[in-house]
C-alpha cells in the first residue's frame, strides 16, 4: 500500500447517499461517529482536506446510490462520464 489509494470502501456503511466515505464541513458533526479506542476514553477521528472534484449537489437523500450519477454531457471523446463525488445537505 503506497498511501495513495484513498479511503478503503470495504469499511464503509450505507448512509444518506448510499455506501460511501462521508466527510463533514464541521468536525462537530463527525464527532458523533468518532472511533472509541477499546478499554479507554480516547477517541480518534481523521482531519482531512477533501477534494470533491467535479461534484453534483443532491439535496434529497438516496441511500440506494452505488456511485455518483452520470453527467448529461459528453467528454471530448464523446463518452458520458460520471461525476467524481456527491455533495448534499443534511439539514445543518
Amino acid at each position: 500500500y503506497n498511501g495513495q489509494e484513498g479511503f478503503d470502501m470495504r469499511y464503509c456503511g450505507s448512509g444518506m447517499w448510499g455506501i460511501a466515505s462521508y466527510f463533514a464541513k464541521n468536525a462537530s458533526y463527525s464527532n458523533g461517529y468518532r472511533f472509541t479506542v477499546p478499554s479507554t476514553t480516547t477517541y480518534q477521528m481523521f482531519y482531512v482536506l477533501v477534494l470533491v472534484g467535479d461534484h453534483i449537489r443532491i439535496m434529497p437523500n438516496d441511500s440506494t446510490l452505488k456511485k455518483p450519477p452520470t453527467k448529461n454531457q459528453k467528454n471530448s471523446l464523446g463518452f458520458l462520464e460520471d461525476y467524481d463525488s456527491v455533495t448534499g445537505d443534511t439539514g445543518g
